[in-house]
């Protein structure tokens, strides 16, 4: 990729890595003038293009490279056209040219239309990918609208979009907090990446308590705790048993910031093998969402599955992510390595303990450490140092 000269936004670009290699299809759901269309076709991509402003769609259309344009098919149409409160069936269907069509990865960013997230894992492929960001609860702070029914349809409730995607798809990312300069603003977001392991049936989401009186203070796991080791009592972690399916444990709580430096993080990624506990966890998440809160963690799991939940859950996972010339004036190009085994073989091979370290042997590495207060049992995802 040659920089991010459409200026995507930060979590898209850090989401592509796990898109299915071009060429495939691709729908931008909301594309606007299409910054992120263009880089997707760039990439290499074939784009569905979605809007309802003919004008913005016409200014996409002149931005495409001539070697790309066959590779782009715009969709003038407001998916809310028939929206009433009472009509979501009919606010809910797709356009012609989408209906019984799948891509290989959906993109959705600063769009929200409710009645359509029922239905948009009916989009993607087995095994594709769904990059959706929106404006969230608490944006209120920093955003003015026009009304509070504005403020209420436009922002996601906490949690939302894992309502959507848990039982149907693998996580692959997920952050709901507040944003300091987020492409220019202060905000807060809701983002999800996931991959779709099954197909989706059009069914409601999961049901959750959100907003109810009376939700559950969430128990926190201290860094010093998973630095050290510790066994934790699953029935206190995030998936805390009587809070699990009724209660989101973080629901409505403010990401605060963890007292951590550089060398608590590499103590982290020492012996850096994330998988086991993090499908571990994945599995349990599911059967509990499927089965119920109420029931306890027993003989349902195999023995594997057992055994790593008794295992600390350090960190959900991590990526290894630089910016290097590429040659042409005032151009980059994006290194990422995302694949466990080859993070680890680097941390092992550089020994990094301290700062020094990082400078010196972190070949000019950002480490982005994901769910590192979620594990902690509060809000936020994402961490880095680099």
């Amino acid at each position: 990729m040659s920089g991010n000269r459409y200026f995507a936004s930060p979590w898209v670009e850090s989401c592509l890595k796990h898109l299915p290699k071009p060429p495939c299809s691709v729908l931008d759901i909301g594309c606007g003038r299409g910054r992120h269309s263009l880089l997707l076709l760039d990439l290499g991509y074939d784009v569905t293009a979605v809007d309802r402003d003919a004008s913005a769609l016409a200014v996409l259309e002149q931005r495409v490279p001539q070697a790309a344009k066959g590779r782009l098919t715009v969709v003038c149409q407001d998916l809310e056209a028939d929206a009433t409160p009472t009509n979501h069936a009919t606010a809910s269907r797709w356009p012609p040219q989408l209906a019984g069509n799948r891509f290989a990865a959906v993109l959705v960013v600063n769009y929200l239309h409710r009645p359509m997230l029922a239905r948009l894992l009916d989009l993607i492929e087995p095994s594709g990918i769904l990059v959706f960001e929106a404006w969230a609860k608490g944006n209120e702070d920093f955003a003015a609208p026009k009304s509070a029914q504005v403020l209420m349809d436009r922002s996601l409730r906490p949690n939302e979009l894992l309502e959507v995607t848990l039982l149907s798809c693998e996580v692959l990312a997920y952050s709901h907090g507040p944003l300091e300069e987020y492409e220019g603003r202060d905000c807060v977001k809701q983002m999800i990446c996931a991959r779709l392991i099954q197909c989706s049936t059009g069914s409601a989401p999961v049901q959750s308590s959100i907003g109810v009186a009376g939700v559950p203070e969430s128990p926190t796991i201290s860094l010093a705790s998973l630095l050290s080791g510790a066994q934790p009592d699953v029935s206190s972690s995030f998936l805390g048993e009587q809070a699990f399916g009724k209660h989101w444990v973080h629901a409505e709580r403010s990401a605060p910031d963890l007292d951590f430096g550089v060398c608590e993080l590499l103590a982290l990624l020492r012996d850096y093998d994330p998988q086991p506990v993090r499908e571990a966890q994945l599995a349990e998440m599911r059967r509990r969402a499927t089965a119920g809160a109420e029931v306890p963690l027993n003989g349902t799991c195999d023995a594997t599955s057992s055994n790593n939940l008794s295992t600390p859950l350090k960190l959900w996972g991590a990526s290894m992510v630089r910016r290097l010339p590429k040659g042409e004036k005032d151009s980059l190009v994006t290194d990422t390595i995302n694949d466990d085994k080859k993070i680890r073989y680097f941390l092992d091979s550089a020994n990094l303990v301290n700062e020094k370290d990082l400078v010196d042997r972190g070949d000019n590495w950002t480490f982005v450490v994901n769910q590192l207060q979620g594990v902690s049992c509060v809000t936020h995802l994402d961490s880095s140092t680099s």
